[in-house]
């Protein structure tokens, strides 16, 4: 077993930092079991011989594990097999008060030049700044102004043309047309 320190995740969304909370790995390459046997001479007070007899009765249970059944190993966690009868080691998740999570934000300092990449070429934000700004604003008119000088001009042009036109309806011109006697075109017949 290996004791590994996992990993800070980010979350952006949520501006925040979760904090790295280390898990127990398993592990298939071969230790020397003294350091782990004096141990465990030291932590129950027993001779060498014992804490042999104690690592080995251990092991045995744990080989014995059969499929879904657990066996707990102090408060780190317990052992466990899943259905294709392999071992794994289930950590005990630690209080979240060990690992509190925090704010992740941004800070960018406008007066320190900050290095860049633009295009394959890098550069600093103070460079780029100077290129970018020609010193020319022009300035921006608001689309209200412009739209209160073309009603003005739509106002002035219905009234020119009404004033300027005869209207006896409320659509155009509605004077009544005279129809005039036409020219006979063709000959009649005498009778």
């Amino acid at each position: 077993m290996l004791l590994q320190p996992g990993h800070a995740e980010f979350l952006p969304g949520q501006k925040r930092m979760l904090a790295p909370a280390p898990y127990i790995e398993l592990s298939n390459t071969e230790v020397s079991t003294g350091s782990l046997i004096n141990f465990i001479t030291g932590q129950k007070d027993i001779n060498t011989p014992e804490a042999v007899e104690l690592l080995n009765s251990y092991c045995d249970r744990i080989k014995r594990l059969g499929v879904n059944e657990d066996l707990p190993f102090s408060s780190a966690g317990s052992f466990y097999r899943d259905e294709d009868q392999n071992l794994h080691f289930k950590t005990v998740s630690l209080p979240v008060s060990y690992f509190p999570d925090v704010v992740a934000e941004r800070v960018i300092h406008p007066d320190v030049a900050h290095t860049i990449l633009v295009g394959d070429t890098e550069t600093n934000s103070t460079a780029m700044t100077e290129l970018l700004n020609t010193g020319e604003e022009k300035k921006r008119y608001p689309w209200w102004i412009a739209a209160i000088g073309l009603g003005v001009i739509a106002a002035i042009a219905l009234f020119i043309y009404f004033t300027h036109h005869e209207h006896h309806g409320l659509f155009g011109n509605i004077k009544p047309v005279k129809a005039s006697q036409s020219s006979e075109t063709y000959q009649t017949p005498d009778k």
